[in-house]
């Protein structure tokens, strides 16, 4: 992921950079994300939410994990 869009991520809302997505799924396993952002509230996920769809960045909403597989190779 490109560091200008990464910066502008960690702007908006609470990041984790290369976050292991094991530790995010009931299942425990999977590889690991480019960036992992942290809302805290409402008004973080519609804006980054918003901004993503703007520059054409994938983003996943996993909620509380359950049931969950992520790819070994990472998001």
């Amino acid at each position: 992921m490109d560091e200008q869009i990464i910066r502008e991520i960690e702007r908006i809302v609470p990041s984790v950079r290369d976050e292991d997505l094991s530790r995010h799924c009931s299942w425990r396993i999977g590889g690991r994300a480019d960036l992992f952002a942290v809302p805290g509230e409402a008004g973080q996920v519609e804006a980054v939410r918003n901004f993503c769809c703007r520059e054409g960045v994938p983003l996943v909403v996993i909620g509380q994990g359950s049931n969950l597989l992520f790819d070994d190779e990472g998001v």
